[in-house]
């Protein structure tokens, strides 16, 4: 299972890494251009947290949130060593891959490469990336298990 798992996470990273990639080095900031109805590609920086929260903070917060998102990743890592079951397994392992492609720009970039945008007529929701999937989709699938945070004994 330790095998499988970490496929998972270096899969998840590498898919993050390389669609990051492509968007430098084929956009601009902040080039918004339309793929299909509801969905464009629009490049931007989240210099913040989830949601674009904390976009203006300075360098010294920054840093903050990288230690405390190392540290998170570094719980949750523990969180999956514990697990005995599959499903939870996977769970942790898409979130961590996910984590990972976030921390990962945050220190070689200085702020997280969002693209994804999605909206319905003026409303956008907040630009993401497929690493912000990736957790999404870790966590509903540790809820749907009903093993979030919760330890097989």
């Amino acid at each position: 299972m330790k095998t499988k798992s970490n496929l998972i996470i270096i899969s998840i990273f590498l898919i993050d890494f390389f669609t990051k990639k492509w968007i430098l080095n084929n956009y601009e900031i902040f080039d918004s251009i339309k793929i299909f109805p509801m969905i464009k590609i629009t490049y931007i920086r989240n210099y913040g947290i989830a949601l674009g929260l904390f976009q203006s903070y300075s360098n010294l917060i920054r840093i903050l949130i990288i230690v405390i998102s190392i540290f998170i990743l570094l719980f949750i890592f523990y969180m999956k060593n514990l697990c005995k079951d599959l499903l939870s397994n996977l769970g942790y392992s898409i979130i961590i891959g996910g984590s990972f492609g976030n921390i990962f720009d945050r220190i070689f970039y200085g702020s997280v490469i969002d693209f994804i945008d999605i909206y319905i007529y003026k409303w956008h929701f907040p630009v993401f990336n497929f690493a912000d999937i990736s957790i999404f989709i870790g966590f509903l699938i540790l809820i749907y298990n009903k093993k979030i945070f919760i330890v097989n004994t």
